[in-house]
């Protein structure tokens, strides 16, 4: 983000970007304590929507709202789609101090239309209608009464969605869509599937995890949480090593021990300068440096070996020539 804002910045305007930080240096310090001193610069000031969930964090955002006239804006803004995370509640109470509101998204419905109702909310909350999120639920989600097992308490089960043309309606109002071909200059995909054998270790995990869970459906005994634990486990015993092709290239993984272990055998074939890992270990003050070398087609960074639920969000990766999802995922958000 502190790369990109200087380009679709005018040159004549006079501007100051501070990035939060949790433990600041004395520069940072510095800097941070000047965001809130009155004068003719443009300052920005970037936080992770986490760190609202934080006592400093907010307090920060908080006084640099109140010292200014301002535009908030959250980017992936399904960072705040559910009603009950402390990091929701934090971004509408801070909204309300800022004169102007804004949300930015590529998918603001990940999981279900009820995802919409606290992205809107920050922005008005008269935009949708609803100031209540169970009014909101009861008029686009048909619900059936059901009891837990064992009978200890009844939940209200969603059965379907209902008045979605009139929902999309509502958006439409006040909401801008832009394609990515209006903005990015970019080639087409090209997908390509790759079919990597099992070891012989491999496949006699996978067929006692597999028999294993097939015993379990057949005697009933299988929870829905243990069942999505079955196919994570099947999901870590498929994952194999594979070559790539030539090109900066961006290795999706979905588990830290396979991060380590892709960054490690890139290393000592490429070299330690041609490869960056990318996931929540990754140093804050570190982020923007990787991403900064992965853009820079000169630079000798070829791989950049990720987590999608921590790269996989607000930033620009299109130096990319391939991409490789060693590992995918079942959360269609992520995916």
């Amino acid at each position: 983000m502190i790369s990109e804002l200087p380009k679709h910045l005018p040159d004549r305007i006079d501007h100051t970007i501070v990035c939060w930080t949790p433990t600041p240096n004395k520069e940072q310090k510095k800097l941070l304590e000047s965001l809130n001193v009155f004068s003719e610069k443009l300052k920005i000031f970037l936080i992770n929507v986490e760190a609202l969930s934080t006592t400093k964090g907010y307090s920060a955002a908080l006084e640099f709202l109140k010292a200014h006239s301002t535009l908030m804006t959250v980017d992936e803004s399904t960072t705040i789609k559910s009603p009950t995370a402390t990091r929701t509640k934090s971004a509408i109470k801070l909204g309300k101090h800022a004169r102007y509101r804004r949300i930015l998204t590529g998918s603001p419905v990940t999981k279900s239309p009820l995802d919409l109702y606290t992205q809107c909310g920050f922005l008005n909350e008269e935009l949708l209608g609803y100031t209540s999120f169970w009014a909101f639920k009861s008029r686009y989600a048909l619900m059936s009464q059901r009891n837990a097992a064992g009978g200890a308490h009844s939940y209200n089960h969603i059965i379907k969605y209902v008045r979605l043309d009139e929902l999309n309606g509502k958006l439409e109002s006040f909401s801008t869509r832009v394609l990515k071909q209006d903005c990015l200059d970019l080639p087409e995909k090209l997908y390509t599937k790759r079919f990597i054998e099992l070891t012989p270790d491999q496949v006699k995990a996978y067929k006692e995890m597999k028999e294993f869970a097939v015993a379990e459906l057949e005697g009933n005994s299988m929870t829905a949480f243990s069942a999505l634990t079955q196919m994570m486990r099947l999901h870590q015993i498929t994952c194999g090593h594979m070559t790539t092709d030539d090109g900066k290239v961006i290795i999706w993984a979905n588990y830290r021990h396979d991060i380590k272990n892709i960054t490690k055998e890139l290393e000592k074939k490429y070299g330690t300068e041609t490869v960056s890992s990318f996931y929540g270990d990754t140093p804050m003050d570190e982020r923007d440096k990787i991403i900064s070398r992965f853009q820079d087609k000169e630079d000798t960074l070829k791989y950049l070996v990720a987590n999608p639920k921590t790269g996989g969000y607000g930033l620009t990766l299109t130096a990319s020539h391939t991409v490789v999802y060693y590992s995918n995922s079942y959360d269609l958000e992520i995916r």
